[in-house]
């Protein structure tokens, strides 16, 4: 029996890279709203608005800082 590679479909690292890739893009998204001069915040959900449902997909990257970004890295770090 061979051991197992870290990227063979069995191990931790091979289950964790989806949350790990998750939790680099919300960062990325965050970092590139404050540097650059984009509202990203405004690709969010809108109640009541057909203009928005594009926001139902993009939500999970949008923040309103870095301690809700903090607060939900944790979060999914942990549950993930």
């Amino acid at each position: 029996m061979s051991p197992a590679t870290p990227t063979a479909p069995g191990s931790w690292r091979y289950r964790a890279l989806p949350v790990f890739v998750f939790v680099g893009l919300m960062w990325i998204s965050e970092v590139v709203d404050l540097i650059l001069p984009l509202d990203l915040d405004a690709f969010g959900i809108r109640p009541r608005e057909l203009d928005h449902l594009s926001g139902i997909v993009l939500a999970p990257f949008l923040h309103l800082g870095f301690g809700h970004l903090v607060a939900n890295t944790t979060t999914l770090l942990v549950l993930g």
